[in-house]
């Protein structure tokens, strides 16, 4: 099972550097950045509809 990770933040300059520092370290090579927590539910509705987890 791959390990995703949603970061969920109105700010972003914040989204920008959890990215980076994300992918950097190799904690998560491709992170879902997400605005507000409504696009979050939704990404989240989305994605368990495809058998992903995330972090």
């Amino acid at each position: 099972m791959e390990l995703r990770v949603m970061v969920v933040d109105d700010d972003k300059m914040f989204n920008l550097i959890a990215k980076v520092l994300l992918r950097d370290t190799g904690i998560a090579c491709n992170p879902t950045i997400c605005t507000n927590g409504e696009e979050a539910l939704e990404t989240i509705g989305q994605e368990i509809a495809l058998d992903k987890f995330f972090l």
